[in-house]
């Protein structure tokens, strides 16, 4: 199983790019490129933003699991795609797949891979919500298929950024993308009397000095019951739209 964010860091060199990272190892790099470094994100919410972009780094991904194209050919590759994905949507990462070498494809709806992890009995219906960088899934699924399910444009990149900005605010610091998704981690918390505190590495946006500051959930909190409040709403949708035989279940 590849489970890594979707992005890719390049370097220029005498007017030619050549790929340094990919995945977390990419990620990790986004508050510290160089001047001749640059971080792509070729999928995004999902869908394919770039596609040779996309192509470029997922060649870079089979290379080192899999090998060069002479070895992908009887490869079965199952790629977990939004659920709420349109018809045209899977036929571009059906698309690139082929591009990359591979015949045997199976596009399946994220909402059923997670659901697949959960249990192996098939009779089971599960309401499952799965928030993803830019988007939340909900969704009516079994092992088999996906019943129904909606999608909601947030996810844990708005979360960062609200988290972002509340520091900002409370203290006039700059953090990094690295140290928000550690502090959501290990700090986040929906309860108010949560009084967990976290040190962390951030500039101070006045002199750009860096020093390490202690933040505590409380600094964040409002930011993360608003986001929460918006999917819990959305679920509260979700079930209304549902056959009454569901509502048992």
């Amino acid at each position: 199983v590849y489970c890594e964010p979707s992005v890719f860091a390049i370097k220029l060199r005498k007017g030619k790019s050549q790929v340094i990272a990919y995945g977390k190892s990419a990620y990790d790099m986004c508050n510290e490129l160089q001047a001749d470094e640059k971080l792509i994100q070729p999928i995004k919410n999902g869908q394919i933003a770039d596609f040779e972009s996309a192509r470029i780094m997922l060649d870079c991904i089979f290379n080192d699991l899999i090998g060069n194209k002479n070895k992908r050919k009887d490869v079965v590759i199952i790629l977990a795609v939004p659920s709420c994905s349109t018809k045209s949507q899977r036929e571009q990462f059906n698309d690139l797949l082929h591009k990359l070498g591979f015949y045997s494809i199976m596009l399946v709806p994220q909402l059923t891979a997670t659901t697949a992890l959960l249990d192996e009995n098939i009779n089971n219906t599960y309401l499952v919500v799965d928030i993803g960088a830019g988007k939340t899934e909900i969704g009516l699924c079994t092992i088999k298929n996906v019943v129904n399910a909606i999608s909601l444009s947030l996810g844990g990149e708005l979360i960062d950024l609200g988290i972002y900005e509340a520091l900002k605010n409370k203290y006039n610091i700059s953090v990094s993308r690295r140290e928000i998704e550690r502090i959501k981690e290990n700090v986040g918390s929906l309860y108010t009397t949560d009084e967990t505190t976290s040190k962390i590495w951030a500039q101070n946006r006045d002199d750009l000095t860096s020093h390490f500051y202690i933040v505590s959930n409380k600094d964040f909190n409002d930011v993360l019951n608003i986001c929460y409040d918006k999917i819990i709403e959305a679920i509260k949708v979700f079930l209304n739209t549902l056959d009454s035989e569901y509502h048992q279940t």
